[in-house]
């Protein structure tokens, strides 16, 4: 609604606000997953010694190291 009355509707600026926070959402989101992955194989492996979580957990941390450099890099955007 504030798009259109101040007549953003389609100008580059509107596209970029959306391309960010959809990247943003994603970015969000997937840390949420990766942390429930994360805890869900931890704490299967406490409750079966026999159960090795190591290989899902070594691909959550890269994952979240790469999670947590896009998000880095979005907070240092200047406000537009």
């Amino acid at each position: 609604y504030l798009f259109r009355r101040r007549g953003l509707r389609n100008s580059l600026s509107r596209s970029l606000i959306v391309i960010v926070l959809m990247i943003m959402f994603i970015n969000s989101t997937t840390a949420i997953v990766v942390d429930l992955i994360f805890t869900s194989q931890y704490i299967q492996s406490l409750a079966d010694p026999k159960y090795d979580p190591t290989p899902v957990l070594i691909k959550c941390d890269v994952v979240e190291g790469i999670i947590s450099r896009i998000s880095v890099s979005f907070d240092g955007l200047p406000p537009p």
